[in-house]
């Protein structure tokens, strides 16, 4: 992500709501260019943090189950902790941003990030454990 239209010490006076907010487990860390960033996580299962949750699909070889009633495709499902932070964290970062910079413009992905958006997004809302 990338912030432009404010101070570096305004990222970090927003970052200092997700410490309170999540426990300290949600970190910015700087990326390659003045006022590009990520959002991490510390401690991958702790508050703030994505849990990416894959479905598996495993078919079922045994014909007497089959014929017992039992579906022939099973799904398992497998979560993965991961160490960045979560949508809610980037959701309260920027508005914690908003609020510390009036100026400050963010761009997720290329495109801005605009002050009414929701954060609730819903393709992304379940992918932690907030």
């Amino acid at each position: 992500m990338r912030a432009t239209r404010c101070l570096m010490s305004d990222l970090v006076a927003a970052e200092k709501v997700l410490i309170e907010k999540y426990g300290g487990n949600i970190q910015l860390a700087a990326g390659s260019t003045p006022r590009k960033f990520k959002l991490i996580a510390l401690n991958n299962r702790g508050p703030g943090a994505v849990v990416h949750t894959e479905v598996h699909t495993v078919r079922e070889t045994d014909p007497c189950a089959i014929m017992a009633g039992k579906p022939a495709i099973e799904y398992i499902e497998k979560k993965r902790h991961l160490p960045y932070a979560c949508w809610h964290a980037h959701g309260d970062f920027f508005e914690a941003l908003y609020r510390v910079s009036g100026t400050a413009r963010i761009y997720s992905r290329g495109k801005p990030v605009d002050r009414s958006d929701v954060w609730a997004d819903a393709s992304r809302m379940n992918n932690c454990e907030c």
